[in-house]
């Protein structure tokens, strides 16, 4: 059993056997990492006594060994190289696995467009985009245009839409700032949003906890409609916290398997470029008008507001979704041609090895491929 006593009985461990199963299940696999914190946070939660290190939140290492011993069903797996991830994620086998689960889901709960929810995030900067062609005269070897600046942090916005395009849940804001988002900040925001302050500029758990709650209050879902979300494999859909808000509030989350997003994520798909479109376009008004002053933080806010007026749209947030064949359901909707890539990749397929293993545990872990550790 280790060298120390165990920190949960025969019961809780099975249970969280159990929510890692669930969690791979819906693609959003745990890290090593993600599952010593998860342990920190249930034991914290459950009022365990415990002896891992509150400075790190995190189980240690012989927690974990001990842990896997006891449990040789699960299996730590190497991520493959990061040049090919893309490539090599987006094959039909991994693609088909996860239709055959949506589909089970949308079987299971009768979600209707309405109820079926895909949210992602992306940065914004202060330095935006200068590709907007624009007139000048013939023969001129530079033609140049007022940016707002050389350098800029970027602000993470996180943006929601449904199948049916009625329903935008006000977008979550993450200024790179150490402690709060002043008044200024929020200036002609869209009506609703929220805002968060980490000097990273990063979602993490707590902000991604505090907008689910506002995506609770707004779709409103039951026991009789619950609703899904569809979101990508980011640590901070992962925690114990969110998952059990989630689980509370009658919200079923799968993720799209790593590397797939540029195909399967209905905002990634035919949102997210035309958002930044607009805002480039925004901003690039708002330097004309009030040149020779850049833009600052405080100016984001209207900015983007501007930008996600033009992308609320039922037409637009209906292609997305159809374009994925997340709704209307069409497992079919990839051709061959879609797949070649992987399937080049994985013909030069290299054998992965196990790192990080103790002595003591060499036959425990397998190495088949699991995303990170």
């Amino acid at each position: 059993m280790g060298r120390f006593k165990k920190t949960f009985d025969d019961e809780m461990e099975n249970q969280l056997v159990s929510y890692m199963k669930e969690l791979d299940s819906k693609f959003m696999p745990l890290s090593k990492k993600e599952f010593l914190q998860l342990a920190f946070a249930l034991a914290e939660h459950l009022k365990i006594p415990h002896q891992f290190r509150n400075e790190k939140k995190s189980a240690g290492k012989q927690f974990y060994y001990d842990f896997m011993a006891r449990h040789p069903e699960l299996s730590l797996r190497t991520p493959e190289s990061t040049s090919l991830q893309r490539a090599v994620g987006f094959n039909k086998r991994q693609v088909d696995l996860f239709f055959n689960k949506y589909e089970e889901l949308l079987q299971k709960y009768n979600f209707t467009a309405s109820r079926i929810h895909n949210c992602n995030e992306t940065g914004i900067s202060i330095v935006h985009d200068n590709d907007v062609k624009v007139i000048s005269q013939k023969g001129k070897k530079q033609v140049s245009k007022i940016t707002s600046g050389e350098r800029g942090r970027n602000v993470t916005v996180l943006l929601c839409i449904n199948a049916a395009g009625d329903i935008f849940v006000p977008p979550l804001f993450v200024f790179p700032n150490k402690s709060r988002v002043d008044a200024i900040l929020k200036k002609d925001a869209p009506p609703g949003s929220i805002f968060a302050a980490e000097e990273s500029g990063w979602i993490t758990a707590k902000w991604f906890l505090k907008w689910l709650e506002l995506f609770v209050e707004r779709t409103r879902p039951s026991k009789e409609e619950p609703v899904l979300l569809i979101l990508d494999g980011h640590s901070s859909h992962k925690d114990l916290e969110v998952i059990l808000f989630a689980r509370k509030h009658h919200v079923h989350m799968i993720s799209l398997p790593p590397h797939t997003t540029h195909k399967l994520q209905p905002l990634d798909r035919a949102v997210m470029r035309p958002f930044k479109g607009a805002y480039n376009q925004a901003c690039a008004v708002w330097l004309r008008k009030y040149q020779p002053m850049k833009i600052a933080q405080r100016d984001i806010a209207g900015l983007v507001n501007t930008a996600y007026s033009s992308v609320c749209r039922m037409d637009l947030a209906q292609s997305a979704f159809m374009c994925t064949g997340l709704w209307p359901f069409n497992q079919h909707v990839f051709s061959d041609l879609d797949f070649i890539p992987a399937e080049h990749f994985q013909e030069h397929e290299p054998q992965h090895e196990m790192t990080d293993l103790p002595p003591s545990a060499e036959n425990v872990l397998e190495a088949t491929g699991q995303n990170g550790a």
